[in-house]
């Protein structure tokens, strides 16, 4: 293979990557391509509760991610020992995402 060859086929793989990789990646519906915002109902049954917690966690190109974004984290902030409703808060953008896990309850 020539020089030529291997560096426009290593240069379209790049491009490639940019279109097929996700900077976040959730079970949820993606909004778009370049840009997601979603607040995602995950559990919810009963009225939602007096108190609040939110526990985050960022994620850079898909690859790095650090945080907690778990229900137990986010009852902790919040002061909750009983969960009541589960929400789900994802914003992405091309390179850094964060997804928030809101709880209510009392």
């Amino acid at each position: 293979m020539t020089k030529r060859r291997s560096f426009w086929m290593v240069t379209a793989l790049a491009v490639a990557s940019l279109f097929l990789g996700g900077c976040m990646t959730t079970t949820y519906p993606v909004a778009g391509m370049w840009t997601q915002d979603l607040r995602v109902s995950v559990d919810g049954k009963m009225p939602a509760g007096s108190k609040e917690g939110r526990a985050c966690a960022t994620s850079y190109v898909g690859v790095f991610a650090f945080g907690d974004a778990s229900v137990e984290a986010a009852a902790a902030n919040g002061g909750i020992t009983r969960v009541q409703s589960v929400e789900a808060l994802i914003n992405a953008r091309i390179i850094m995402g964060t997804y928030c896990t809101v709880v209510r309850g009392s």
